[in-house]
């Protein structure tokens, strides 16, 4: 099954957008409040352009993003901030999202521009 590159790209900018939301949060760690910012700005952006191209269905690709990334950011400084519950909320947020992305995706009717 073919998808259309819209729908390709959105997948990418949803997936990105979460990515740079771990970033700007192990950002705001180190102290770099400016760098965060701009990278919340720019998931922002990421966000609303994927849900223009697909839909605010496919959301949990922002959140399998964050928390697939989180396991990438400075372990001190995350134990520090997240304590104990760090690598539960790694592998629980990566569940759930995944598991979201299953419904939301199974109860999806078929996209017109995809061409079998």
């Amino acid at each position: 099954m073919k998808t259309s590159l819209p729908h390709r790209v959105a997948i990418i900018e949803l997936f990105v957008a979460g990515v740079l939301l771990a970033a700007a949060f192990g950002y705001v760690l180190d102290g770099t409040v400016g760098a965060a910012i701009v990278c919340v700005a720019v998931a922002a952006v990421l966000v609303g352009h994927g849900i223009s191209q697909r839909d605010a269905a496919s959301t949990w690709l922002v959140g399998l993003g964050v928390f697939s990334s989180l396991s990438r950011l400075d372990v001190g400084a995350t134990q520090a901030a997240l304590g104990d519950l760090r690598v539960p909320i790694m592998v629980v947020g990566v569940a759930v999202a995944l598991l979201v992305g299953i419904v939301t995706e199974r109860g999806r009717p078929p996209d017109p521009a995809r061409s079998s």
